[in-house]
């Protein structure tokens, strides 16, 4: 051993952290006085009997030390986990594009025909665009009224309506904010599908829809518009005024949720799919104060009347449970005193 540290003595090595002699009893070499320094930083020679004295710790383990040594280089690392995250990317915005433009298209048709199926008697279709409902009405419909403010629309209508057909359809020229040419009340059913984005009052054709359905109709809303996701509301928004000029004017990021509180519709389901950007509606319209002050016999006073006879009717069976109790405790009484006499 002496030979060996002459030798490394002769070299200038003899005061390297290598050169020294490890053992069990080892507490005086500097490389352990320092703490929790990782000793393997400064010699791999070691003998395995040998460990310091936070040996307890993960990185003053032989195996950690090694590892560090094994890593790659850090450009390499940076070079290889952005080529992970680049491809990651790539296959995400691949299925966006594929979600987007070949299943979204067949998830809103399955929607509008799905929403259809909730529709009866005489029915108002506002916006009806290219006629795509025609036919997808139920038997329970008796007849439809398609309107539009485009008279190019109404001709297109016109020739896809079969001459024969059930359920019967009549076609009128009319904007959704202005409904005069109806009466209150006289359609089942309102539906409006993609059309309050065109609008420039969207909240005065909903208050319009509620004139002209009947207290017990449905108010069917098939929309797309803002999105609760904020990455998905950038992108409406930046692409807005594209998407407007491509589209005659569609306003794809309204806030639908602000028009329907604003409107003030009884709202019965509401779903949000595709990111949050299409709507579906099935709605009641508002009740009205008129509603409430209706005859006896009408279905706005016999909701009223059924509240005030069903608490009348629980008011009396508490009354009948509580008389056979007072009377059987006073029955009780009176044999009690009746025994005793």
């Amino acid at each position: 051993m002496e030979t060996a540290r002459k030798a490394l003595a002769r070299e200038g090595r003899d005061e390297v952290p290598e050169s020294i002699v490890w053992n069990w009893e080892t507490s005086a070499p500097p490389i352990l006085a320092r703490g929790k320094q990782n000793i393997y930083d400064y010699t791999d020679d070691i003998p395995e009997h040998v460990k310091p004295f936070w040996h307890h710790e993960y990185y003053q383990q032989r195996e950690y030390f090694r590892l560090q040594r094994e890593k790659r280089p850090l450009k390499e690392r940076l070079r290889l986990w952005g080529s992970v995250t680049l491809v990651l990317g790539v296959a995400w915005l691949a299925l966006v594009f594929f979600r987007v433009w070949v299943e979204q298209p067949r998830e809103i048709r399955q929607m509008r025909e799905e929403i259809l199926q909730q529709t009866y008697g005489r029915v108002l279709e506002l916006a009806a665009g290219h006629g795509q409902n025609i036919g997808a009405y139920p038997y329970a419909v008796h007849e439809v009224v398609l309107t539009d403010s485009n008279p190019q629309q109404l001709q297109t209508l016109r020739y896809r309506v079969p001459r024969t057909a059930y359920p019967k359809y009549d076609i009128q020229r009319v904007r959704s904010e202005s409904l005069d040419i109806f009466k209150d009340e006289e359609f089942d059913c309102v539906v409006d599908m993609f059309g309050l984005c065109h609008l420039h009052d969207p909240v005065m054709a909903l208050r319009q829809m509620q004139r002209v359905v009947k207290p017990s109709g449905l108010i069917l809303l098939l929309e797309h518009g803002a999105s609760p996701y904020p990455p998905v509301n950038w992108f409406l928004d930046y692409f807005e005024k594209q998407h407007q000029v491509n589209t005659h004017g569609c306003k794809w990021n309204s806030p639908i949720r602000e028009y329907l509180q604003e409107s003030k519709l009884e709202i019965k389901e509401l779903r949000n799919k595709h990111y949050g950007t299409t709507y579906y509606v099935v709605a009641y319209p508002e009740v009205l104060e008129s509603y409430k002050v209706r005859e006896p016999g009408s279905g706005g006073n016999s909701g009223t009347n059924a509240n005030s006879s069903g608490a009348k009717q629980v008011e009396s069976q508490q009354q009948q449970q509580q008389q056979p109790a007072k009377s059987g405790w006073l029955g009780f009484l009176k044999k009690k005193e009746e025994g005793t006499a």
